[in-house]
């Protein structure tokens, strides 16, 4: 009899030649990454994002009536304002007859605190040089205190065949210094 105590028996490949010759060495399964859906949802919502950033502030989007209306009476989002006026500008140059009901707004506009309203109104008032209202408002935007609105407005005056504009039209063509508004140095 063999003295040595009872010996366990041995696990794994060596125990067994049979397997250690048939199993290839496989490389270890590498650890899942965390995040996986982090980068997908990453592009996804920067696409979305920039999606609905462009199509508030494309102006090529047609607007309906009602919102055409709530645009033009409340300038508390500016850039829709703006909006409607490109789409109402559109409208007159198309020859829509329907865009005359508009046009009180446009006039009130043309008398805005807001100078890119008024820059915008007196572009939109060019577009239909048969509209007396708008011709009254385009001789008083052409004494504007801001130069790109005297432009537009006389720029604006020239398709109704009216030489008020004519001082500024010749301004436009010469030099001018843009003074800034606050203090500061500009460095390229």
């Amino acid at each position: 009899m063999n003295d040595s105590p009872p010996q366990p028996p041995e696990r794994g490949p060596a125990s067994r030649p049979d397997l250690l010759e048939a199993t290839p060495l496989q490389p270890a399964a590498p650890p899942p990454r965390p995040g996986g859906t982090v980068i997908i949802v990453v592009p996804v919502l920067l696409v979305v994002i920039t999606f609905l950033f462009w199509y508030q502030t494309w102006f090529g989007r047609p607007l309906r009536d009602q919102e055409m209306a709530n645009y033009l009476s409340d300038f508390s989002a500016p850039h829709k304002t703006q909006h409607a006026l490109s789409q109402l500008a559109e409208r007159i140059a198309r020859g829509d007859a329907a865009a005359r009901r508009w046009y009180p707004q446009i006039v009130r506009l043309s008398g805005s605190s807001e100078p890119g309203l008024r820059l915008m109104a007196a572009w939109v008032m060019g577009q239909d040089n048969k509209s007396p209202e708008f011709h009254q408002a385009l001789r008083k935007l052409v004494e504007d205190p801001e130069a790109m609105v005297r432009w537009n407005a006389a720029l604006a005056l020239t398709r109704f065949n009216d030489a008020a504009g004519e001082p500024q039209l010749r301004l436009m063509l010469r030099a001018h210094t843009v003074r800034a508004t606050q203090a500061g140095t500009v460095s390229l």
